[in-house]
């Protein structure tokens, strides 16, 4: 699934469903133990936060992962053990400036037993701030009191 942010709120709804081995929530195994969907980032744009909420069940200790891949393939961990049953704030420690490819996907717990998880992305966008150089600033600023200045003494000279 891939989709593109848009500025604000942008949110995406999924569910797991597997079944764990001791110690296991994500065995290679034919079932619905991971998501994985690609968030494109438009030029001029940057994710700001990213949050979970999820509603599940599973057998004693299931905890799942949230995590992204950047566009060097670098593993990113937003948070590697998350309860069934919880709301996160933003995961995010600094704003990305790129597309990302999330995953979702069931860790482990402390005995076999099939899970479910219902979950809600929520990422936030906004657009990236273009710092005005200072040197081209200076200068807007000499040339506007230049102006200032040549505006003030044609009007002396006019009267």
């Amino acid at each position: 699934m891939a989709g593109v942010l848009a500025i604000g709120e942008n949110t995406v709804f999924g569910a797991l469903a597997g079944q764990c081995v001791a110690g296991d929530c994500n065995p290679p195994i034919d079932t619905d133990a991971q998501d994985s969907f690609v968030v494109e980032l438009p030029t001029g744009l940057q994710i700001d936060t990213i949050s979970i909420a999820s509603l599940g069940d599973g057998p004693s200790g299931f905890r799942y992962s949230f995590a992204y891949n950047d566009s060097a393939g670098d593993f990113n961990f937003l948070d590697p053990s998350l309860d069934a049953n919880e709301t996160t704030g933003n995961l995010l420690t600094a704003s990305l400036l790129e597309s990302i490819e999330l995953s979702v996907y069931g860790q482990s717990a402390r005995e076999e037993g099939e899970f479910t998880v219902n979950y809600q992305v929520t990422i936030g966008v906004s657009e990236t701030a273009t710092p005005v150089p200072l040197p081209a600033a200076g200068l807007l600023g000499l040339g506007g009191i230049g102006a200032l200045a040549a505006l003030r003494a044609r009007r002396s000279r006019a009267t």
